[in-house]
């Protein structure tokens, strides 16, 4: 009896992929979104600053503190720490001014396990654009922008 449950369970597994797939796909492109808004909100806050140099400084303050440069306080801790919904999100430096002043980053969020946890990779920029590639690699700026 028990036996057959487990293989029941493992039949029905893979459809239970599959349908959430698009769920943790949908939610990688909103939190791409989430980190340009941050970025943009961030960089406006502490404009001698910039844009933010890594993913930790828009998670929430300790508690009792304001929001600072190293905590803005933009986004929630999961996506600040660079995971969320079956995805690893990255935030590169792309430039900086001579003054310090970062004006240029890279946004990559990728599957922790392709197939598994999503198909779609993507890549965003300053510019606000985001693109995407479905192939099992980072997504770059020559690919083609989401629609």
């Amino acid at each position: 009896m028990i036996g057959s449950v487990i293989i029941l369970m493992a039949l029905s597994a893979p459809p239970l992929v599959r349908t959430r797939l698009p769920a943790n796909e949908s939610s990688a492109v909103g939190s791409v979104r989430t980190i340009i808004t941050a970025q943009v909100t961030y960089a406006a806050t502490y404009p001698e600053i910039g844009y933010a140099e890594e993913l930790k400084a828009f998670q929430p303050p300790p508690a009792g503190e304001s929001p600072n440069p190293h905590s803005a306080d933009l986004t929630d801790p999961h996506l600040a720490g660079g995971e969320k919904s079956g995805y690893r999100f990255h935030l590169l430096l792309r430039s900086r001014k001579e003054t310090g002043r970062v004006d240029g980053y890279v946004v990559l969020a990728r599957p922790l396990r392709y197939k598994r946890t999503g198909c779609l990779s993507l890549y965003a920029d300053e510019t606000g654009v985001i693109r995407r590639t479905f192939e099992d690699r980072l997504a770059t700026l020559n690919d083609p922008p989401l629609e």
